[in-house]
């Protein structure tokens, strides 16, 4: 026990710190936290709406467990599918790990203190999502008897039971027990899951090329059944559409069984949803089975994650024999600088996997919106799609492709203490710029010519702007390369405990996608404009290509003139 509150009380002070000395991380902590804010207040402010008028038809119909329990999924979705890859680094792979495998501490209490610092961090997005969604799903159902009271006088509708249950102090209890316990399941599915995974990345480890392929084909996989699910609910709801033969009741009722029917087969925490609802039994059964899933996971942890098994783990990438080194043989200093970043990087496939993850969500986001969202255009507005899907091409291709190239926002700090031992070396810190920005750009070259390749292949470029969004495109990547890759050497980031933890604290990456996404607007602004005015065609496509070209030229030569000059200078300042 002893010895599990030392590990618990070091994760939590590692994870939860904050510099409150540092008023300079502190303000951009702050300010990121208003951003985010901002960004998502738009959209969440749509889904609280139609809660609120989706829960007034709910009680009708019998569906507010159901729609209660869709708040409950969409909780339990996102914590799974975001906090999945901070659960691999922080229970497998962090750097800590063989340490702590050669202290007298047990793997169980290694396990379970990783498993509450990962709860304790979805815990806040648990209680807020979910109690604002409940209060407003309550809110709902208790205007919906003024709102059809007309309806309900005249015989049409009839209240159901869930039509007070806003009134129920059970309700609240149980809204709020949901709501500290919801990460319960899926850190149940991860650990579940983790335990046989983790015996096939150790496989994988041995070769770290394979494992990265087979994670990026994996992560591709998994947007690509994203978009491809949500796009057969976006036609799958198209014959609800009004007609102007419906009232507002109708079409209500008909979302809420299109969205919410599927609900009633997930659980446990339809069993909580039902709880909520009256239904005591269910939210005993909740309990239970909440109860169960943390047991057997802190049981788990017991069999499978042993000290020996986290060595094998941690210990299954070493190579058999003495570890290679990066030669440097007859070959420029800077082809050997790519050559050794290009062998770090493989090396290490989390760092591999989330430097190369932007080469294959780019193409499949663009097959998805140039093939599939045609395909349930509504009648008459066909003749639109080309121009939209060009447009939004433009803005994509340039977004996902400049902006978040981690090669270079992360190239220095990416090194950790090792960079300083490079500095020891009569190496120019010209040679490690050039070398670092090359390489960043050889990437976004490849992405680049992929990307167009695929929307030639589509019929939404032509040759003209096929080579137009070469150069172009290519011009402002160097340019915010340059801007991504100076950040850095002006403020990196040596101590990390995973490269995971680098990306998501780093500002930098964050910045620079800010600074493409207002140059990716103003490229898909010139595009529509001179669409409109001169149409389709090889003569616009050069009007388009020439405008944009004049854009990224001036992108090009702020970022990206005397970079090397500046950046070298920087490289001899960093201790």
């Amino acid at each position: 026990m002893t010895n599990f509150l030392s590990v618990f009380r070091l994760d939590l002070l590692m994870n939860f710190r904050l510099s409150y000395g540092d008023k300079r991380k502190l303000a951009k902590k702050i300010g990121l936290f208003v951003l985010l804010l901002v960004a998502f207040a738009l959209p969440l402010a749509f889904v609280l709406i139609m809660l609120y008028f989706l829960s007034q038809t709910a009680v009708f119909g019998g569906y507010l467990d159901e729609l209660l329990n869709l708040v409950f999924f969409s909780v339990q979705l996102i914590i799974l599918v975001f906090f999945l890859p901070s659960y691999i680094n922080s229970v497998w792979f962090s750097k800590d790990r063989q340490l702590l495998a050669s202290m007298p501490i047990g793997g169980s209490a290694v396990f379970v203190s990783r498993m509450l610092v990962i709860y304790i961090s979805t815990l806040i997005i648990s209680v807020i999502i979910t109690l604002i969604g409940g209060a407003v799903i309550a809110a709902g159902s208790a205007s919906a008897l003024d709102t059809y009271a007309d309806l309900i006088a005249q015989g049409v509708l009839t209240p159901t039971p869930q039509a007070e249950v806003y009134g129920s102090a059970g309700y609240y209890f149980m809204l709020l027990f949901t709501s500290l316990t919801l990460p319960v399941i899926p850190l149940f599915i991860m650990a579940l899951v983790s335990f046989p995974l983790m015996k096939i990345i150790s496989y994988f480890k041995r070769n770290s090329v394979v494992k990265t392929v087979v994670m990026l084909i994996a992560y591709g996989a998994f947007f690509a059944v994203i978009y491809v699910g949500s796009f057969y609910l976006q036609n799958s709801m198209q014959d609800i559409v009004p007609d102007g033969s419906e009232d507002s009741f109708e079409l209500l009722n008909a979302l809420i069984e299109r969205t919410c029917g599927f609900t009633r087969y997930i659980y446990p925490s339809y069993f909580a949803a039902s709880g909520m609802c009256g239904s005591w039994q269910d939210g005993l059964c909740y309990a239970a089975v909440i109860t169960a899933c943390a047991a057997l996971t802190v049981a788990g942890s017991k069999f499978f994650f042993s000290l020996s098994d986290t060595r094998a783990v941690m210990n299954s990438g070493g190579r058999s024999g003495e570890e290679e080194a990066v030669k440097i043989k007859s070959m420029g200093v800077r082809l050997a600088l790519i050559k050794k970043d290009i062998a770090c990087i493989m090396r290490e496939p989390q760092l591999a996997f989330q430097s190369l993850a932007g080469i294959v969500l780019c193409p499949i986001i663009l097959v998805i919106i140039n093939v599939m969202l045609p395909m349930g255009a509504a009648e008459g507005t066909e003749d639109m799609y080309p121009t939209m899907n060009a447009a939004m091409s433009v803005l994509l291709l340039i977004t996902l492709t400049c902006g978040s190239n981690l090669l270079a926002s992360i190239a220095v700090s990416r090194e950790g203490q090792n960079f300083k031992i490079v500095r020891f070396m009569p190496i120019s810190g010209k040679d490690i710029v050039i070398a670092k920005l090359a390489l960043a750009d050889i990437f976004s070259f490849i992405c680049i010519l992929i990307d167009d390749i695929i929307l030639v292949s589509l019929s939404v470029f032509n040759v003209v702007d096929f080579f137009g969004a070469l150069v172009c495109t290519n011009l402002i990547s160097m340019g915010i390369n340059a801007y991504a890759l100076g950040r850095d050497i002006k403020n990196p980031r040596f101590s990390y405990n995973s490269i995971r933890e680098l990306v998501k604290s780093s500002s930098k990456t964050l910045t620079s996608m800010l600074v493409t996404l207002v140059v990716s607007i103003a490229c898909m602004a010139v595009f529509i404009g001179v669409t409109v005015g001169m149409g389709q065609g090889y003569a616009a496509s050069g009007a388009i290509w020439g405008a944009i070209l004049a854009i990224s030229l001036i992108v090009f030569g702020i970022f990206r003139y005397k970079c090397i000059t500046r950046m070298s200078k920087g490289i001899d300042t960093i201790e």
